[in-house]
């Protein structure tokens, strides 16, 4: 079970949820600060600094103002007023106080003064009680904040009801509502920012950047939280930036980048015990503690959290008692005392279930099923994890688009895999199939499941965000300049984050049955589906005659090995050895997969970044015994055998963007093949080698396969050329081009065309692009660099380039999983083709190219020059082609 950073998005660590309204004034600038009078005999004057102060989200600074202007106005007997600056303190103390008993006080005082008789005031009474709910328990602060809502609104005052809707939208996303959460919060920074409401623009960029950080997507994360501490710096009457603060310092830990978190930890704590704000401090203790846990002290992260758990229940602050009890019960697992797990995962499913936050659910119930198994009781934990894969499903029915539904997959692997071995411990075979397939390849399944018939999809016009998009990519290809580089990525990161969601509505999960997945599988086949976990990996051996469970080593081993092995596959010796390390750790337990020709692998993790037929099998490398294929899920290949028979016209498309002529350029090394590369713009137009291989490759092959075959060759290779084509009616797309991978925005991935062509097209066909092309392809081959490469995303797979091809309809993808070297991929495609042609299958036939090329180069050249192209989907088919090889 990992340990989760803690998420707070409200109350305590951005006490005083600047939200404001009075009868006379908004304050809503940035300008310079103003000067202080703690000590003016004008209780106007006062308020007025105090309401600024507010409006920013700085309550602690606006307290001592809101004090005196009190005791001014009881002086002068304007109980009103006195009242109104009375409760407008209370955000600021709630960090020392007993959340429960004021907003007892609060609801009562609401009861006195209606709407009727003062609205304002009645509002800033439902502003502050909600500020204080969504501590005291989130979910039930929602009928105040719609009040806040509809009153602003009939009142006319657009900001606060702006806020309240941003305020609703994260409610929403703690219920597990991402559609309704994602259009809230960005109408609501949208807002803040056309109007220059800097205290709202601070807390919602604050916001998406903690929640891209709890989705593990640091480098996301950190754009949206830059920002924010940015907007907070150039406006000093803000003050300490809390929440974006605590988002930075998480998203830094998770980066393993501690000394600059501690820096920021130590002047966070400062600031919340100079102020006695004990639900910020909490906050800041568990952050520390994370930081110990991930650097190996856990001894020294009980401490800290035991002492954190002490201040949340010293103030009834139940979202950070929910949260650290849980990390608690965690940390005491992991030492061995169980009693006291225990006895922490009750006392934070008490403080979690008066909450009742669906984001967190998941989590909360894995933590306790996990604990449950360990003490025996295997009913109670199957029943808590099915609770939790129930809960996460409706997440994932309410994910607002396909990048959103990756996104909780990964977050929520965790369930499926202690789900999984519960059950597969159990020897119930079928079930664990069951629950492992609901995640895996869940977007592809998804896609294939909604695909439409091609033929009536009409090509898609770029809106202006699409168009605005292609010019910047296409300025920052081409610009040398850092400044100017920096200034357009920025530029770039903006403009995708008001692009059109993702089409393609989610589905409630059906897995294949595993008897039908059987039924599926052809005499000669077996596949195995892999769970990397802890303290065992397992195996499950799927043929047509039977099912076979086996344990594997734990996945902290298989992922060093699997990472030591690309990370020396340009060596020969070291790569054979390592490989027939893996080998020894992934192939060679399983005895019952040797008697079947084909191997269908259903990988896990890292596992995707794997040639499997690359590994060394006593003799010989294991594509000398097998054919080696890569797919998604279960429920993946069973849709891609079961989909109808679609008639193409054309059967050959081929793309080349080679520059002959120019002599290639020594690609900058990244110290081996890990599973870290590089990013998307890391990469200037100036720098892509020549690829003088690919026209001969491309026109080859067409020539090989005869029929009716489409070239599109170096000035006619562009963009808009290739999505102009008729691609719903090709039988196989070769794709010679420059491939990059980027791990930290997927969505980037792109294939390089020739420049030219429509002015809105920039060269890159990047992976959210090529999701919404009319795919319907027997064969998609990427000819092309990294292009098997992406971000790792739980169960759910690799979001890559392969990925969206197979999203948009292609029923196989031959991918690269390392840079492609020129001459070598020439060769491979070029003997790939003369297979097909001959009427092997697809995954027969890059087998005996494979074969082949170490026929004529020697088993003493690298891997890296024949092994990295692997095919993804389902390698079983033929592809028809009219003509001779």
């Amino acid at each position: 079970m990992r340990v989760r950073r803690v998420f707070r998005v409200t109350g305590a660590a951005v006490a005083g949820a600047a939200i404001l309204l009075t009868g006379f004034v908004f304050f809503r600038s940035s300008s310079p600060p103003r000067q202080r009078h703690p000590n003016s005999n004008n209780p106007r004057e006062l308020l007025d600094e105090a309401e600024h102060l507010f409006w920013l989200y700085n309550s602690s600074e606006a307290q001592p103002l809101y004090k005196r202007a009190e005791q001014l106005f009881r002086t002068k007997g304007d109980a009103r007023d006195a009242f109104y600056a009375r409760i407008s303190q209370i955000p600021a103390e709630t960090g020392t106080g007993n959340l429960a008993e004021v907003s007892t006080y609060l609801a009562t005082e609401l009861k006195k003064h209606t709407a009727k008789s003062d609205p304002y005031l009645h509002l800033r009474l439902l502003v502050v009680k909600g500020m204080v709910d969504v501590d005291l328990d989130a979910l039930s602060s929602r009928p105040i904040w719609q009040e806040v809502e509809s009153l602003a609104t009939s009142l006319g005052e657009r900001d606060l009801a702006s806020r309240a809707s941003g305020e609703l939208g994260i409610l929403a996303f703690l219920a597990g509502n991402g559609t309704e959460a994602k259009q809230r919060v960005t109408s609501a920074l949208l807002h803040a920012k056309i109007f220059n409401d800097v205290g709202a623009e601070i807390r919602y960029l604050s916001f998406i950047g903690v929640g891209y950080g709890e989705v593990d997507r640091p480098q996301e994360a950190l754009k949206y939280l830059d920002q924010a501490l940015g907007r907070a710096a150039k406006n000093p009457d803000v003050g300490f930036p809390k929440l974006a603060t605590i988002g930075k310092v998480s998203t830094l830990i998770t980066l393993g980048r501690y000394g600059e978190a501690k820096a920021l930890l130590d002047q966070a704590l400062d600031y919340a015990r100079a102020r006695n704000l004990a639900g910020y401090e909490v906050d800041v203790l568990t952050q520390y503690a994370a930081m110990k846990v991930k650097t190996g002290d856990p001894r020294a992260a009980i401490k800290i959290y035991e002492q954190a758990a002490t201040e949340a229940s010293r103030v009834h602050f139940l979202r950070g008692s929910a949260e650290v009890q849980s990390q608690l019960a965690l940390l005491y697992v992991r030492i061995g005392d169980l009693a006291k797990a225990r006895e922490c995962a009750a006392a934070s499913t008490a403080a979690h279930r008066a909450l009742g936050e669906t984001y967190e659910i998941p989590h909360h119930l894995a933590i306790q099923a996990d604990l449950l198994a360990r003490m025996g009781n295997i009913a109670g934990a199957a029943g808590l994890y099915a609770k939790a894969a129930d809960v996460t499903e409706a997440m994932l029915l309410n994910a607002p688009s396909i990048d959103a539904r990756r996104s909780v997959i990964s977050t929520m692997s965790e369930v499926y895999i202690g789900y999984f071995a519960l059950v597969a411990d159990r020897g119930n075979l079928e079930e664990a199939f069951r629950i492992i397939e609901q995640a895996r390849g869940r977007v592809a399944a998804d896609s294939l499941r909604s695909h439409r018939d091609s033929s009536t999809l009409s090509e898609t016009i770029p809106g202006p965000a699409e168009r605005r998009l292609a010019s910047l990519n296409e300025r920052l290809l081409d610009s040398e300049a850092p400044i100017e580089r920096a200034r357009l990525m920025d530029a770039i990161f903006e403009t995708e984050q008001n692009l059109t969601a993702d089409p393609g509505a989610p589905m409630p999960a059906k897995p294949v049955l595993l008897r039908t997945l059987q039924r599926d599988l052809a005499g000669d086949e077996v596949m195995l589906e892999y769970v990397l976990s802890e303290p065992n990996s397992y195996c499950l051996v799927i043929s047509r005659q039977e099912v076979h469970l086996a344990k594997l080593e734990g996945a902290k081993e298989i992922r060093k090995l699997a990472a030591d092995y690309r990370s020396h596959i340009d060596k020969s010796p070291e790569a054979r050895a390592l490989s027939e390390k893996l080998a020894g750790v992934l192939l060679n337990p399983l005895s019952r997969y040797l008697e079947k020709r084909d191997v269908i692998i259903v990988p896990d993790g890292i596992l995707n970044l794997v040639p499997f037929d690359a590994l060394w099998l006593g003799e010989g490398y294991g594509l000398n015994r097998h054919g080696f294929t890569m797919v998604p899920s279960g429920t993946v290949l069973h849709l891609l055998r079961n989909e109808a028979p679609r008639a193409k016209m054309i059967a050959f498309l081929g793309v080349s963007a080679s520059e002959p002529g120019t002599s290639p350029k020594k690609v900058k090394s990244d110290g081996g093949l890990g599973t870290v590369f590089r990013e998307l713009f890391d990469m200037k137009r100036s720098e892509l080698s020549a690829l003088p291989s690919t026209d001969v490759e491309v026109k080859s092959i067409a020539q090989i396969l005869g029929g009716n075959s489409t070239v599109l060759v170096r000035d006619q290779a562009t963009e808009a050329a290739f999505k102009s084509a008729p691609l719903s009616q090709v039988s196989v797309i070769h794709l010679a081009l420059h491939g990059m991978a980027d791990s930290s925005f997927p969505d980037r991935s792109a294939l390089i065309f020739s420049g030219g062509g429509r002015p809105q097209e920039d060269g890159l066909l990047q992976a959210r692009e090529i999701r919404k092309l009319p795919i319907s392809a027997d064969l998609v081959t990427l000819s092309s660099c990294d292009a098997g490469l992406g971000r790792i995303e739980g169960e759910e797979g690799v979001s890559s380039l392969v990925e969206a091809f197979l999203n948009a309809g292609a029923k196989s993808v031959v991918a690269s999983l390392w840079p492609a070297e020129d001459t070598y991929t020439k060769s491979l495609m070029q003997a790939f083709y003369r297979h097909l042609a001959l009427g092997e299958t697809k995954g027969e036939a890059l087998r005996r190219a494979k074969v082949y090329m170490l026929h004529q180069f020697g088993n003493a050249v690298p891997p890296l020059y024949w092994a990295g192209f692997v095919l993804v989907g389902d390698g079983s088919e033929k592809v028809p082609f009219g003509g001779a090889p």
